[in-house]
């Protein structure tokens, strides 16, 4: 009869003690989350603020966001490229087709 008991009492135990700690859990991922979104809502809102600035370079005073997303693309796609460039994918495959390709298209022109 001991046995039992002891048992039913670990048992017992360990079950009123899963609940919370499984709950516990789910409390700690959902403030990570927002934290997270926090920090993302927070850059969203300085990329916005970059963008909308003026640019310096002439005297128009209108805003164009367009023009500095395509410089914010064309900043990415070139550091990726130099990157790119020093890996062997890049020299034994990439490279090859590239220059491939810019054949073609001179010799089409001719």
């Amino acid at each position: 009869m001991g046995l039992n008991s002891a048992r039913g009492l670990i048992s017992s135990v360990a079950l009123v003690a899963f609940f919370p700690t499984v709950g516990s859990l789910f409390a700690a991922a959902a403030s990570v989350s927002k934290a997270r979104c926090e920090v993302d809502a927070e850059a969203a809102i300085q990329a916005a603020s970059t963008l909308a600035l003026e640019y310096d370079e002439d005297d128009d005073p209108v805003l164009r966001p367009f023009r500095g997303v395509l410089d914010l693309i064309r900043l990415t796609l070139s550091t990726t490229w130099k990157s790119m460039k020093m890996t062997r994918l890049s020299t034994s495959v990439v490279q090859p087709l590239w220059n491939r390709l810019q054949g073609l298209f001179k010799d089409g022109k001719r």
